[in-house]
């Protein structure tokens, strides 16, 4: 599901995929094989939400080499991908999603950028992502989209607008009045899923790409992960599970108990 995207106003650089300093953000919420990844497309929508304005896919290649140096054979639900800005630093390709890193932000982020790790798709239209203050959605997709119109295969998609168009009544009418900000959205600004996995969306100054965005979706992406490695058959491997995601919570409890005093 798409958890945040921010606004810059920065400028595509020339043969560029997305404007200086943006980025979007999506977590797994199922464990997912590369094939699997393969198959979904993502983008954003012109300034008007009326349709379809970029369309891109997973490079393979990157993803296979990702998994094999973390030693696993999918990428694991609570899995957070960035596409990014090259402006925003070069590709965070390190991954271990194990139950010692289960509060670990980095340990489960990959960051991306459009023309690296993300390829653009065949498909037209061929924009780049580029987040405009009067309105945008960003999507994500099983399979691509038929034509610039087209949601039917949305899986997840957030968005903002002060006059919404027909892509943002169709986030809304899937998704929830929750998932769309009614509004501009001036930049520097962040639009972001503030609870878990039923979409609270803010629009908020300060962006957090790769980490978590509030306590809530901190606590929602430790026990989608903590399911995860549930999933994984090992001996007693739900018991420590458990207790690791008691621990983490107890201790972000302990310390928001302090800062309050």
């Amino acid at each position: 599901m798409i958890n945040e995207y921010a606004n810059t106003n920065g400028s595509v650089p020339s043969g560029g995929w997305i404007a200086d300093g943006e980025f979007i953000e999506m977590v797994l919420t199922t464990n997912a094989t590369v094939s699997e990844l393969a198959n979904l497309t993502f983008g954003d929508s012109n300034s008007s939400t009326s349709a379809i304005h970029s369309i891109f896919q997973f490079d393979t290649a990157t993803l296979d080499a990702v998994l094999t140096a973390s030693g696993q054979t999918s990428f694991l639900a609570g899995t957070i991908f960035v596409v990014k800005s090259a402006t925003l630093g070069a590709q965070n390709l390190t991954y271990d999603p194990t139950l010692a890193n289960i509060g670990n932000a980095d340990a489960w982020c990959i960051e991306l950028i459009p023309g690296l790790g993300v390829v653009d798709s065949p498909a037209s239209p061929t924009g780049a992502i580029d987040v405009e203050n009067t309105g945008e959605i960003i999507w994500v997709a099983d399979g691509t989209p038929t034509s610039s119109t087209d949601t039917s295969g949305w899986l997840s998609a957030i968005g903002h607008d002060n006059n919404p168009g027909a892509l943002a009544t169709a986030v809304i009418d899937q998704f929830g009045a929750n998932s769309f900000y009614t509004g501009a959205a001036g930049a520097p600004k962040a639009l972001v899923n503030t609870a878990d996995g039923i979409m609270a969306l803010s629009l908020e100054n300060d962006s957090t790409m790769g980490v978590p965005n509030t306590d809530l979706n901190a606590e929602w992406l430790v026990s989608v992960r903590g399911g995860a490695l549930a999933s994984v058959p090992e001996p007693n491997r739900m018991l420590l599970v458990g207790m690791g995601m008691a621990a983490w919570i107890l201790q972000r409890r302990r310390v928001a108990t302090e800062e309050a005093a």
